[in-house]
């Protein structure tokens, strides 16, 4: 019983990683992108010669609306790129669609230019297709039924379409050489381009902008279709080409960021003493500024601690100030914790050996011996010391001379 419920908890976890895998592959490589325009096109004038009748002039103008839709899969190669590494980026369009609906109005004239029909057609819209692609499509447009007066034709133009559609979309690559890129989709299989990586740290890859670049060939032709008849008589007209859709759409998207290894290396130090203000300095590679780093120091008989964190100026230099309040050795080390352009890294470690300070040398006084009782010592000459030594002479003399007055 219990082998079981392990086994449907471990198949419990693999669904769940799947599940997790797939929404995250999904959302990580997929972008759809979306334009729609509105375009009048006039395909301009063409003559219909009929001898019998004379030069007859059609004018047809046609109005475009389309929409289009590019669900876009990227990818790229490598995520982490040093300067001068190259990488591929693959960009393949999937399920992409595009509607266009054509208003057409129809003009004909004679040859001394007075209107003879003025017809404008409800649009008329052509079925959903795929891009990039190149299609037909056929649109009839019945000028006269002849029903009316008991003939089983109609007299009409058919509009042979022929589409051209293909995308282009603009890359622009922030750190990467070259900078821009215009990509022209004209299959549905993947496209790829190989840039280098400049010295700058990082890189963005964004979708400026995308543009429809859509053509279409219009031959018109015109005939009378009879019923039962399978071929209309028909007389095919001089084919026109005209653009359906050119607009661009700025976008902006960031497709991926690539990320720069960086390396950190630590100026060794030596000998100091407690209490000294020691410089430690330090040089990232490829130079950028703003890089965070935090210095570490460890004691021997500690754990390493966060003694400052800086950031590193234009040429990839960084320094700090540490005092010493303990002897011993230590060791230092500079951690880079990663950012949006750059990946972790982890500096040399270095040592230092802290000395205790030495104190000044004093001048130590030894005290004067006892003398034995009765002795007195003859004190260092100085100047006074005869006058002195007189005065006391005559002292004694006077009290000796004064004891022996008074015994007699």
């Amino acid at each position: 019983m219990k082998n079981i419920k392990k086994i449907i908890k471990v198949l419990y976890l693999l669904l769940l990683f799947t599940l997790v895998a797939e929404s995250v592959a999904s959302a990580s490589d997929l972008e759809t992108l979306s334009i729609s325009s509105t375009d009048i096109n006039d395909v301009g004038e063409i003559l219909i010669p009929i001898p019998f009748m004379g030069d007859y002039k059609i004018v047809i103008k046609l109005k475009t609306v389309t929409n289009a839709k590019l669900p876009l899969r990227y990818d790229v190669n490598k995520r982490v790129l040093s300067p001068g590494e190259r990488v591929t980026i693959t960009l393949t369009p999937s399920d992409g669609k595009m509607n266009v609906k054509v208003s057409t109005i129809v003009k004909v004239y004679d040859q001394d230019g007075n209107i003879l029909y003025d017809y404008e057609f409800p649009p008329v819209e052509i079925p959903q297709f795929d891009i990039p692609a190149e299609f037909s499509y056929k649109i009839p447009l019945p000028l006269l039924p002849l029903e009316s007066v008991g003939i089983p034709a109609e007299l009409g133009i058919i509009l042979n379409l022929k589409y051209s559609v293909h995308p282009s979309i603009e890359l622009y690559m922030q750190g990467l050489s070259p900078k821009r890129y215009k990509l022209l989709l004209t299959t549905l299989g993947s496209e790829t381009i190989t840039v280098t990586k400049t010295n700058q740290l990082g890189a963005v890859v964004t979708i400026k902008r995308w543009s429809l670049n859509s053509y279409s060939t219009v031959k018109p032709s015109i005939g009378v279709t009879v019923s039962g008849v399978p071929t209309p008589l028909k007389y095919d007209l001089q084919s026109v080409t005209f653009p359906i859709a050119q607009q661009s759409q700025v976008v902006n998207k960031e497709l991926v960021v690539l990320k720069t290894p960086i390396n950190i290396k630590l100026n060794d130090i030596g000998v100091a003493h407690v209490g000294d203000r020691i410089l430690i300095t330090g040089k990232v590679t490829p130079a950028g500024s703003g890089i965070r780093i935090k210095i570490m120091v460890k004691h021997e008989a500690g754990v390493w601690k966060t003694l400052n964190i800086v950031s590193t100026d234009y040429a990839g230099s960084f320094s700090t100030v540490w005092i010493p309040s303990e002897p011993g050795r230590y060791m230092i080390k500079a951690i880079h914790e990663g950012s949006r352009f750059t990946v972790e890294s982890e500096s040399n470690i270095i040592t230092a050996s802290i000395l205790e300070v030495k104190k000044p040398t004093q001048l130590v006084q030894t005290p004067t011996p006892q003398q034995p009782k009765g002795i007195f010592p003859i004190p260092f000459r100085t100047p006074g010391f005869e006058i002195i030594t007189g005065v006391l002479a005559g002292i004694v003399a006077l009290i000796i001379l004064r004891k022996i007055s008074k015994q007699k």
